[in-house]
């Protein structure tokens, strides 16, 4: 707020404009020694025009208007009173009074009165400036002076023009697709926004995941790094199964188990193990001196292990069957025929007592009568201990 003092017609920046009215000399009174006539058939006004860079082209919240009125002594002295009263121009051209003074004239000339008249909040007119008016109303005769306005001075109270300094606040954030506001606020109240651009997305790369032999694995992806939009959706990679290596086979060393196992050559942590059913049968007879030999079969129940088989020689030698030996035939194994040692030979144990007839007869090497010739009976004798 500030204000001008109280100004009067010396000052450079307040001008005045004749309505309905002439002084006594039919001139324009630059001392506001102003008598007004009847020019209008009852009232007449003039117009205090205050130039805008009084007021530093600023805001008029009100004014007052000091003046002295006094009846003219050409004023019929039939009249009995008159209106004095103050206002000011609209921006439509119109007028307003804001104030109204009826002064007694009892039929002769008056003393001047003097009044003070406040104006609140008047707008400008339609020039772009202030115009005040100072008026006064009497049914005189046309053209017949009838009222003298003196000591004319005005006080203004107004606001300066001000120049906005504003701070600025993002009332609303922008995001990766939404635009935000930005608000910008002066002290006195007024304000204006501005429209903050969407961000747009900041695209940050989803790793790609490989497959494995039995878990699906994904494409590259992109999504936003802020909102988490997906802006390159990831794609399914089918498993890759299983690449099996060669399947190895675990024998027991007696041939009583065996199991099977395949290992996968994109991962070796990746086994799969069956276990056989064996079977077993004698592919080798064991004999004396030489062990058998069994054949054993292991069969699986799944389609990726072949039937496996495994000789084993754990079937026992028999050892040999011996039959004594004899006077004439060493030890003898009675399976396989081996001997060992020689024949015993013969002792007189060997031979039984019987006749040399009774040898001789059993080998009908003699008759009844006994007869034989004495070459031929050692002969037959011999012969019949080798027999024996």
């Amino acid at each position: 707020m500030a204000n001008t003092g109280w100004i009067n017609a010396s000052n450079a920046y307040v001008s005045f404009i004749g309505g309905s009215f002439i002084d006594d000399n039919n001139t324009t009174d630059s001392s506001f020694e102003t008598t007004f006539i009847n020019a209008n058939g009852g009232s007449a006004y003039m117009i205090v025009v205050i130039n805008n860079a009084l007021i530093s082209n600023g805001t008029i919240n009100s004014v007052t208007i000091k003046y002295t009125c006094q009846s003219s002594s050409k004023v019929n002295a039939l009249q009995s009173a008159l209106t004095a009263r103050t206002g000011y121009i609209k921006s439509d051209g119109g007028h307003v009074w804001t104030t109204t003074h009826t002064k007694a004239m009892g039929g002769s000339n008056q003393s001047p009165t003097p009044f003070e008249d406040p104006i609140s909040n008047p707008t400008r007119s339609s020039s772009g400036d202030y115009r005040f008016l100072i008026g006064a109303v009497n049914p005189i005769k046309a053209n017949t002076p009838y009222a003298t306005f003196t000591n004319i001075s005005i006080y203004i109270d107004y606001t300066p023009p001000h120049t906005h300094s504003y701070t600025s606040t993002v009332t609303k954030q922008p995001t990766c697709t939404a635009t935000g506001v930005r608000t910008y606020t002066c002290s006195c109240g007024d304000s204006y926004t501005e429209v903050i651009p969407a961000t747009g997305h900041t695209e940050v790369t989803i790793p790609a995941v490989a497959p494995t032999c039995t878990a699906t694995g994904l494409t590259e992806g992109k999504k936003c790094s802020v909102c988490g939009t997906i802006i390159t959706a990831q794609q399914t990679v089918a498993a890759l199964g299983h690449s099996w290596n060669a399947t190895t086979y675990t024998w027991s060393a007696d041939g009583k188990s065996c199991t099977a196992q395949r290992v996968c050559s994109r991962d070796s942590s990746h086994k799969e193990t069956a276990t056989a059913t064996i079977t077993s049968a004698v592919k080798t007879a064991a004999t004396c001196t030489d062990k058998g030999t069994t054949t054993y079969t292991a069969k699986f129940s799944v389609s990726w292990a072949t039937t496996q088989t495994k000789d084993v020689q754990d079937i026992s030698a028999k050892g040999h069957t011996w039959i004594d030996a004899t006077c004439t035939a060493p030890k003898t194994c009675s399976v396989c025929g081996v001997t060992e040692g020689s024949a015993l030979g013969h002792s007189p144990s060997c031979y039984p007592e019987i006749t040399l007839v009774q040898i001789l007869y059993q080998n009908k090497q003699i008759s009844a009568d006994n007869k034989v010739p004495a070459e031929e009976y050692f002969r037959i004798v011999v012969g019949a201990i080798a027999h024996h």
